[in-house]
């Protein structure tokens, strides 16, 4: 059961540590269906009571002991407080009432300043910005975005005075990765597997499953029929690509003849130049066949495996 001392001790505690304001909001009266009724009243208060009407309790030896940090707030930090403000006690109590019916308004704030400045494509977050530069705090609200991702205080500062830092300025957490763009911010999860190359047949009707959940099918047509011009759907004079295929993230020093071009590029230039963002950089596939590369996955295909004049057969593959 929890008393006015407990939310103080609270108050305290994150302090120490380092908190935002959400930290210095104590010990909430009312958190979902849990209610603590007895918040208004101190720990004496209880205890002089219960002698009063000589109701038994037990105290827990180790609330006596030093070795907690909380422990040492309650017997040493807030004592020595009393010597400066014998109500100190009530003093911070009142604080965490004002900052409790404060929060709300500040949160609200906040929420609709991130709505401004985050968008979100599946698991993938987006700060633009353009507009986080508008916002009256630019560290504040990095810092209501950031920490609930892992991220601490001095990361997040050196986030925020790298917005003119030049593009792949990286900074991770535990779980994620912050990655500067040319004019944003991706927020990533950091990939706690590696991906294994998954093969796929060139049969008609053959398809796989990828481990974000898409899908890769192939088919077949006969020469003359409409090519698709949807970068998720990539054909093949089929009898130049030789199955099986195998489908890989794309390692340094990998290269491929661009669909329209002559020459070699290599797959990091080609990315760079479509200038695609480094976070799905780290995670596009490509597929190959023997050890060449017919198709950077989703985007543009390889020009010797193009369907021409003398292509009787074509071979599809779909991502869906």
């Amino acid at each position: 059961m929890n008393a006015r001392d407990d939310s103080v001790e609270t108050l305290l505690l994150n302090l120490i540590r380092g908190t935002g304001l959400r930290g210095l909001t104590g010990i909430k009266p009312k958190n979902g269906h849990i209610i603590r009724p007895l918040l208004c009243l101190s720990r004496q208060d209880i205890e002089d009571w219960l002698n009063q009407t000589r109701q038994p309790f037990v105290t827990d030896s180790t609330n006596l002991e030093t070795d907690f940090t909380r422990n040492r707030i309650r017997l040493e930090l807030l004592p020595m407080m009393r010597t400066i403000n014998p109500g100190a006690d009530v003093s911070i109590a009142d604080t965490i009432q004002h900052l409790q019916q404060a929060y709300p308004f500040y949160t609200q704030a906040v929420e609709r300043a991130i709505d401004n400045v985050v968008s979100h494509d599946s698991d993938i977050i987006t700060i633009d910005i353009g507009r986080l530069r508008q916002a009256p705090s630019v560290s504040g609200l990095l810092f209501e975005i950031l920490s609930p991702l892992g991220f601490n205080d001095s990361q997040i500062t050196s986030v925020a005075t790298s917005l003119d830092s030049r593009p792949g300025t990286t900074f991770l957490s535990a779980t994620h990765r912050i990655t500067k763009e040319r004019d944003c911010l991706t927020v990533s999860p950091v990939s706690r597997s590696v991906f294994k190359p998954v093969i796929l047949s060139v049969e008609p009707g053959s398809a796989i499953t990828l481990p974000d959940g898409k899908t890769l099918s192939v088919t077949t047509a006969v020469a003359g029929t409409a090519i698709s011009k949807d970068p998720h759907t990539a054909t093949f004079d089929a009898a130049l690509v030789k199955g099986p295929l195998e489908i890989r993230p794309w390692q340094d020093g990998d290269s491929f003849i661009p669909f329209g071009m002559k020459g070699r590029k290599l797959v990091s230039d080609y990315l760079t130049d479509c200038k695609v963002p480094h976070a799905e950089r780290r995670q596009q596939l490509v597929v190959t066949s023997g050890r060449e590369i017919i198709w950077i996955l989703g985007r543009r295909t390889d020009n010797r495996y193009r369907v021409t004049k003398s292509t009787t057969r074509k071979l599809i593959i779909t991502l869906s």
